[in-house]
């Protein structure tokens, strides 16, 4: 999980913070902060591609209209948007442990208009609100990697998925060795806080970005986590200069 050349200096507490038991009170109210710019920094950060990948997320899951399917880590629900554009549906549920992120979510006219097929719970990655085997289907858009205790999580997501449900984990993660890791780590550590403060943004928010992904799954130990857990069909594709990754598998 881990990754060689940690950052020092100014990251370190953020560093700290990600392997803290502190950390999912501290995300928290660091993504409360920037709830109002969220939908805007994720597209600056993603070079406007965040929607097309949590496009391809849903298209290539294929879901069935009777499915229930979990947007877990929801956001602002962009996840859940593009499930119920697709029309594969029956019970849609949009999780997130940042209540101002749902409220701003509330406020998508697509999401509103779904007709009570989504439902928005304030809840933690670690305690699914699902019995054992109920869900046809969870898609995770950049959030797991904001989650404490990942090994429970992921628990929780073999539990409460059916046999044959499908996952679909969409998240950063480090690109390689080499010289694109060295402008992807300057990237991350000095102009990403910058763009944060001239968005109006804690810096702070945006300087726990980097560490967050360094101690993150690389793409290949993601893959590997959920072979080991005894997923189906698992694979791994990458984007963005192998900067995202997208795991697709099934229970």
């Amino acid at each position: 999980m881990g990754a060689e050349g940690k950052m020092s200096g100014k990251g370190s507490k953020y560093e700290e913070l990600v392997k803290s038991s502190e950390k999912t009170s501290t995300v928290k109210k660091m993504f409360s902060d920037i709830a109002p710019r969220y939908d805007l920094m994720n597209r600056i950060l993603s070079l406007g591609r965040d929607l097309s990948w949590r496009r391809v997320a849903v298209r290539d899951a294929d879901f069935d209209t009777d499915d229930v399917i979990l947007d877990l880590g929801a956001g602002t629900g962009d996840v859940a948007r593009e499930i119920i554009r697709s029309g594969k549906y029956k019970k849609i549920y949009g999780m997130d442990i940042c209540e101002d992120l749902i409220l701003h979510g509330r406020k998508k006219r697509e999401l509103q208009e779904s007709n009570g097929a989504l439902l928005w719970i304030l809840g933690d990655g670690r305690y699914l609100p699902f019995v054992s085997d109920s869900l046809d289907g969870i898609i995770a858009g950049f959030s797991v990697r904001n989650m404490a205790n990942l090994s429970g999580v992921f628990s929780e997501i073999r539990r409460t998925l059916k046999p044959g449900g499908k996952l679909r984990i969409l998240d950063m993660v480090q690109p390689g060795k080499g010289l694109f890791r060295w402008i992807f780590r300057m990237h991350f550590r000095y102009i990403v806080p910058v763009l944060g403060r001239l968005m109006g943004s804690e810096p702070g928010a945006y300087e726990y970005l980097l560490p967050s992904i360094e101690n993150f799954h690389s793409a290949e130990s993601l893959k590997t986590t959920f072979i080991d857990m005894g997923f189906k069909e698992v694979r791994v594709r990458k984007f963005m200069f192998n900067t995202v990754a997208l795991l697709e598998c099934e229970r």
